[in-house]
């Protein structure tokens, strides 16, 4: 990141953070209210009575939105020259929709932490005094275009500055809420927040805007990362640690805090305490599906912590419910051809094998150690250690032999 670009991150934040698959978005601003002279006081009221009925009736916001608002326009302006500066290879179009979104984020954070009874104090200007600053000054860094000093100053720098107050009141709420928390999953988090919010509130004059901007809803090119299945290690009030391709019956044999230590990067195995907002009902063992975003690793209170923020959770197997995968305990003999079979396995990283199906088909025990055994759509088996984070992969000639073993251990 050249120095540019790393100046305008720390004025509009992280916005690679940003979802395009947001269908809609909106411009809010409270009108001015002006005093009217005492003369024409009775003619206005007349009116009101007459036709207030029909306003009840606009849904919230209406009357204090316009496409054409001069601060709005000028919010848009902003972004729109944001987007150029930051790359110069997209398409005005891009531009157009990469510009909304941002507006919309930063004018959601305002909103919704409004909405949920945060108000911003003189103690809380005086906390981001130099960042505030920073923002005020920053117009004469960049080469604003089409946005004047005056204009900056009147229409844009009040709501830049009043997001950097809220979205720093969120991150502080978080911290409150959840046990587990970064600031990165913070900010990620009031983004998400805010979007939302701005969706539910304003549906209606969200299309509105963009036919007048002439901005088009883009295909997300945001990375989706494949589901990924697990155990729950621990739980803690509302956050959870997951175990990628773990089961329940490890968590006796391998300490918490070994896993915890294990890096995204280790092996490809994905263990991080993930948010459970949805308070979905979860106790340790139960085997989960997960899709989530943000993964990240980051320092928080001295110590490293690997958060994740989810887009669903799936219990597939319930500790409460009985253990759904069969279990095997293979005698003597068949453990050492086991091992054998397994002698000139070739081992791969987690990240490079693709499971197939949920839960795994079979735990098998023998006299040395025990394995995970999924089976993929081409009926091959994949075979995990307990404990460990390597796969390998069977041909189907020694899945087939495996098969057998398996059968004449099973319990009658």
């Amino acid at each position: 990141m050249n120095e540019l670009k790393k100046a305008l991150h720390d004025v509009a934040g992280d916005m690679s953070e940003s979802e395009r698959a947001v269908k809609n978005a909106v411009l809010y601003n409270k009108k001015r209210k002006r005093k009217m002279p005492l003369l024409i006081v009775p003619t206005i009221v007349i009116i009101i009575l007459t036709i207030g009925i029909a306003f009840w009736a606009v849904p919230k916001g209406f009357d204090q939105l316009s496409a054409q608002n001069s601060i709005n326009e000028s919010l848009y302006s902003y972004y729109m020259e944001f987007q150029k500066l930051s790359w110069n290879d997209g398409t005005d179009e891009q531009y157009r929709y990469d510009a909304y979104m941002e507006m919309l984020q930063t004018l959601g954070i305002i909103e919704y932490a409004k909405s949920i009874g945060l108000k911003a104090t003189d103690e809380d200007y005086a906390d981001l005094k130099e960042s505030l600053q920073f923002i005020e000054d920053s117009y004469e860094v960049f080469p604003f275009e089409s946005l004047s000093k005056k204009e900056y100053k009147n229409n844009v720098l009040p709501i830049l500055q009043e997001k950097a107050i809220y979205q720093n009141l969120l991150k502080n709420k978080w911290y409150e809420t959840f046990p587990v928390m970064t600031d990165s999953i913070a900010q990620f988090y009031s983004n998400r927040k805010a979007i939302v919010y701005m969706e539910e509130q304003y549906e209606k004059q969200l299309a509105y805007f963009k036919e007048q901007q002439q901005i088009k809803t883009l295909p997300s090119s945001s990375f989706t990362s494949l589901p990924k299945t697990g155990v729950v290690a621990a739980v803690n009030d509302n956050v959870f640690y997951f175990m990628q391709n773990k089961v329940a019956q490890e968590l006796d044999e391998i300490p918490l805090e070994q896993f915890q230590t294990t890096s995204s990067t280790n092996n490809g195995s994905l263990n991080a305490w993930i948010i459970n907002d949805e308070s979905v009902s979860l106790q340790v063992g139960d085997y989960v599906k997960l899709n989530a975003s943000g993964w990240n690793t980051e320092e928080s209170n001295g110590e490293i912590v690997m958060l994740a923020l989810p887009d669903s959770i799936e219990v597939l197997q319930r500790q409460s419910d009985g253990n759904n995968i069969e279990e095997v305990t293979l005698n003597i003999e068949d453990s050492l051809r086991l091992e054998e079979l397994l002698k000139s396995a070739k081992w791969e990283a987690n990240s490079l094998i693709r499971i197939y199906s949920d839960l795994p088909y079979y735990i098998v025990h023998t006299k040395i150690t025990s394995y995970k055994i999924w089976k993929t759509s081409q009926r091959r088996f994949y075979i995990m250690p307990f404990g460990e984070d390597n796969f390998t992969q069977l041909t189907q000639v020694k899945t087939s032999e495996l098969e057998q073993i398996l059968d004449k251990n099973k319990t009658k």
